[in-house]
């Protein structure tokens, strides 16, 4: 359910009324970019991960993981919704 909560969260800069980017990890004011693409943020992230578990191999484990997953999964759009209104 955490996944859940957070691809909504993720995502929601690129939905509906808000459009506000046209990439969610593009977006400066979220953690997407942090945990979609690795990459730094303007602002100290700690991985959720970190705060389950605390172990930094597990920490690299679940990393290793997650992309291995991502890459059997669908891929979405990473614009948003591309659903005709």
């Amino acid at each position: 359910m955490l996944f859940q909560k957070m691809d909504y969260i993720h995502h929601n800069p690129v939905r509906g009324k808000w459009n506000l980017v046209n990439d969610f990890v593009l977006y400066p004011h979220s953690s997407a970019a942090f945990y979609e693409l690795g990459t730094a943020c303007q602002f100290p992230i700690t991985h959720y991960a970190q705060i389950l578990y605390g172990d930094e191999k597990q920490l690299n484990v679940l990393f290793a993981l997650n992309s291995a997953v991502s890459r059997c999964l669908p891929s979405k759009p990473r614009g948003g919704d591309t659903a005709a209104v």
